[in-house]
């Protein structure tokens, strides 16, 4: 079973007896409420008794509760407070912005937030392979968007589902992609930069957010061992320099590979817009099925600011 969400207008939540009318039809159906999420948008839940009700209605009927259009009003965490929502949908305005250091910050620590209140993620009007990338590694929890299809009539999307057209034999990057997402799960956290390098070919990826690491750091060597030896040049403190050379050396991590995931955290000091600060590193090295190539997963956190 598929799930298919129902967007609600404001009036329709007016309507006297809506949620049980909806669990009439289910019930008719014989269709499981959780499989009809309903959708409201975030201008109409704001601080509106009667919409309150009728929220807390279809939970009592077992339905969930997904606020559409989040991000693009005034009270978005104010709303959070007041109302149960079972998944926040990201709004376009949002996924926009990523690829921008700004916008990259604002959505990994929004879907931290709603980890932390035990709410679903939703990223709405994805249209690019580095937006779905970008959002599957930081953890949110499903994409929808041009990038997959665009609006269809029914009949059609059930030639879609009868072709599997969502499914299929994932490639070497859906496999490295959900790697990665599922790493994130158990060790997420808003981090400064993260991105991939395929240590095998010597190659860093874009497939997370490269993009800031080389904007911030003006570096736009994709070649994994020069850029290192070029970003540790500009921006590493000088007196950790040699060890974190060391420590992710190519050649020295690829001898030292068991062939069994491994993860290690190290901290050291570098300036961040002519600023010194502490920072601590995540390293993680993996393998995927089907594949000889060892990958190199990075995630870079800020600690602190040093006087």
């Amino acid at each position: 079973m598929v799930p298919v969400s129902v967007n609600l207008s404001r009036a329709s939540l007016y309507y006297k007896g809506v949620t049980e009318e909806y669990k009439r039809i289910t019930e008719i159906y014989n269709v499981d409420p959780k499989l009809i999420p309903i959708e409201i948008t975030e201008s109409a839940a704001i601080k509106d008794d009667v919409v309150k009700d009728a929220i807390d209605r279809f939970h009592e009927n077992g339905f969930s509760l997904q606020m559409d259009d989040f991000g693009s009003g005034y009270s978005s965490l104010s709303s959070l407070n007041l109302m149960h929502f079972d998944t926040l949908k990201l709004d376009k305005s949002l996924v926009d912005f990523i690829g921008e250091f700004g916008g990259n910050r604002l959505i990994e620590h929004t879907i931290s937030l709603a980890k932390e209140l035990g709410i679903q993620i939703t990223a709405e009007g994805v249209e690019t392979e580095a937006q779905v990338r970008f959002l599957k590694n930081i953890g949110c929890d499903s994409i929808q968007g041009f990038f997959y299809s665009k609006p269809v009539p029914s009949a059609d999307f059930e030639k879609l589902l009868d072709k599997n057209y969502f499914g299929g034999n994932p490639s070497k990057i859906d496999l490295v992609e959900d790697h990665i997402y599922e790493f994130n799960q158990s060790y997420y956290k808003p981090a400064l930069y993260s991105f991939v390098v395929n240590l095998s070919k010597n190659q860093i990826t874009d497939y997370t957010e490269y993009g800031d690491w080389v904007t911030e750091t003006q570096i736009d060597e994709k070649n994994y061992s020069d850029g290192l030896k070029a970003f540790v040049e500009k921006k590493v403190h000088p007196s950790f320099k040699d060890s974190f050379l060391k420590l992710l050396n190519r050649e020295f991590m690829l001898a030292g590979y068991s062939g069994v995931d491994e993860t290690r955290i190290a901290e050291y000091k570098r300036s961040i817009r002519d600023k010194m600060y502490k920072m601590r590193i995540v390293i993680h090295e993996f393998k995927v099925p089907d594949s000889a190539d060892v990958w190199l997963y990075l995630k870079i956190f800020s600690i602190s600011k040093e006087d």
